[in-house]
């Protein structure tokens, strides 16, 4: 398959790379939730000791991603990725509409450097500058990870939108689902009818759902409408919009809130930054 096709490079490059302050809420059958592994989480049982020393001692793994993936880290670590070429392929191409179409079938890739999406199948447009893709798609970034059912990449405007999906960020414990998570840009991300927790898979403890939310990594902030907080299936409160950091640049906002549960029973607590100082 001729990387030409797809004329324009990705330009996701850190969509999702947040930093959010996250307390980990612990449910003993989490660990082995039969979607973990798709989601990249390793049970602390099978960590390396190395590994081990960077999970907090309240929970029971992470999420990690593949060696291999980890390896194409390493290899790019010093280079602009956005000047790299883009790699094509799968088990069977052909084209179809005379040229104007090219479809992919069986283990579909394109990568540039370490930006990674996959899917079962491809359908690309020439004269669109536009892919399908469908089956089992995947969007991987350093440290960030999207799932989905299908995705629909326009190139020439660097947007994607990815149906039915679900997203992890490594380095904080994030996830969460939306019907759809479009990206818009390098730094733009939008959750429809969806929402994130920090809790391990099969585990929702606490959970925040909105009608949208927007992450922004240029600005470090997101922003929620219509948000209902969550405890054990339960809504406590309802937020018509709240705005927080998403990495260690301070603003006053939400934090993320911390659920614990004792012998004087369930505790939450939702704080509050206040930036007296902001330069």
């Amino acid at each position: 398959m001729n990387p030409s096709l797809f004329a324009k490079r990705f330009t996701t490059t850190a969509l999702l790379s947040c930093a959010l302050s996250t307390s980990w809420a612990i449910a003993a059958d989490s660990c082995e939730a039969p979607s973990a592994s798709a989601l990249d989480w390793v049970p602390l049982s099978e960590m390396t000791s190395e590994q081990r020393a960077r999970i907090a001692s309240q929970c029971c793994g992470g999420f990690i991603a593949p060696q291999a993936y980890q390896e194409r880290i390493d290899q790019f670590a010093d280079v602009d990725i956005d000047s790299l070429p883009l790699e094509a392929g799968s088990d069977t191409s052909l084209l179809e509409d005379g040229g104007e179409t090219s479809v992919m079938e069986g283990n579909v890739f394109v990568r540039q450097g370490t930006r990674e999406l996959t899917a079962d199948s491809a359908r690309i447009t020439r004269s669109a500058n536009a892919a399908e893709l469908t089956g089992n798609v995947t969007f991987r970034d350093p440290g960030v990870l999207l799932v989905g059912d299908r995705a629909l990449v326009k190139m020439n405007e660097g947007e994607a939108e990815i149906d039915n999906a679900q997203f992890v960020l490594h380095e904080t414990g994030l996830r969460g689902y939306a019907s759809a998570i479009r990206i818009r840009e390098a730094n733009s991300l939008t959750l429809n009818d969806g929402g994130f927790t920090s809790c391990e898979p099969g585990s929702e403890d606490w959970f925040i759902k909105s009608e949208d939310v927007d992450i922004d990594t240029q600005t470090g902030r997101g922003t929620v409408t219509g948000a209902t907080v969550e405890i054990l299936g339960v809504p406590v409160f309802y937020l018509p919009w709240a705005q927080f950091p998403i990495d260690d640049r301070r603003m006053s906002g939400f934090l993320v809130p911390e659920f614990s549960i004792s012998s004087d029973g369930p505790d939450i607590s939702a704080p509050y930054y206040l930036n007296l100082a902001p330069d």
